[in-house]
């Protein structure tokens, strides 16, 4: 499957991914102990699917009817949602994907759901104008093996950063449309699990699909201006690309966040522990990580190198930071 032919960043937007690719690198380093789901996480992600269908649930109602004991089809669905959410986030879908993992989480998702009256407020385009769940078929043509193909060990996938392949897999099914509804909640799943099963297992405490809901119009916006010139030279993912790496990078930043030791609260007498100055290092480093010295020289232009890089030991001695690289190559981190 030719992928470059549809990327044409700028100069600007391949250093920026670049970076944050390499800080999304150095989070699930930081990260890979990573193995138990967070409930918080799960409920969010539940209402992000909605979002990204077109649909309006809040974390709340998605919590609750995810976990009820109705038959409600809705309810029914969102439990279904919950329990590959949770298979993918607890290492239980471990092998590639392929088309029969394509086809059994469509049919996990929809088949035999009961036809039962939906309740006050539902996922609208699951469901007809007469409350049935309304039927819906997979449809696995040429384009969607390709696809497929593609994705498996050894046939080129693997030679592009596994937020990349998520980000060109997404676009490629939703473009292909093989099947009426969910398409979106089906591409985020798979994105998940190729992701986790690549080293991302941060996703447990913050998937990606939530910083995705929070751009819903930009989502929709990058998506369709993929599709505008499809199948022809023009087609471009460019614009998508960006807004998906971006949204990986920043769920990978607030997983982090989660983890990252706490500032002390310290009283007037003791504020030197740790100084105004030294947090704005801080916070600058978590706001553009990986950065060097010289960017924060730049960031802090009234002060020098060598009080930069007493603050960035101190830093780094009580844990708040990390480096990578030596000498004028030296990244720092937040931890």
């Amino acid at each position: 499957m030719k992928t470059g032919s549809k990327i044409h960043l700028t100069r600007a937007q391949r250093e920026e991914t670049a970076r944050q690719l390499r800080c999304i690198d150095h989070i699930s380093l930081q990260l890979a102990h990573m193995t138990t789901p967070a409930d918080v996480n799960i409920d969010a992600l539940l209402a992000a699917f909605a979002s990204l269908e077109g649909n309006e649930l809040d974390t709340g109602e998605a919590a609750r009817l995810s976990t009820s004991t109705t038959n409600a089809p809705q309810a029914q669905y969102l439990h279904r949602c919950r329990s590959a959410i949770t298979d993918i986030l607890t290492d239980k879908e471990r092998n590639p994907i392929d088309e029969a993992r394509v086809v059994s989480l469509h049919s996990f998702l929809f088949d035999n759901i009961t036809d039962t009256p939906r309740p006050r407020r539902t996922i609208e385009r699951l469901w007809s104008s007469n409350n049935r769940l309304r039927p819906t078929r997979i449809v696995v043509n040429s384009e969607l093996r390709t696809l497929i193909e593609w994705m498996l060990p050894g046939n080129g996938a693997q030679e592009l950063h596994p937020v990349t392949v998520t980000g060109i897999f997404i676009y490629e099914l939703l473009a292909i449309h093989p099947f009426n509804e969910g398409k979106s909640t089906i591409a985020q799943l798979l994105a998940m699990q190729y992701l986790y099963n690549h080293g991302q297992k941060w996703i447990a405490q913050y998937a990606p699909a939530r910083i995705l809901a929070e751009k819903i119009a930009a989502y929709h916006h990058a998506i369709k201006s993929g599709m505008e010139n499809r199948y022809t030279p023009q087609e471009d993912i460019s614009e998508w690309i960006v807004l998906w790496t971006e949204s990986v990078y920043r769920a990978a930043c607030e997983a982090s966040a989660l983890t990252a030791p706490v500032l002390p609260k310290v009283s007037a007498a003791h504020r030197s522990y740790l100084n105004m100055r030294q947090r704005r290092i801080l916070g600058y480093i978590e706001k553009n990580q990986p950065v060097k010295v010289g960017d924060i020289a730049a960031y802090l232009h009234k002060e020098s190198i060598n009080t930069i890089k007493k603050d960035l030991l101190l830093l780094r001695q009580e844990g708040y930071i990390s480096a990578e690289g030596v000498l004028k190559g030296t990244v720092y981190y937040r931890n």
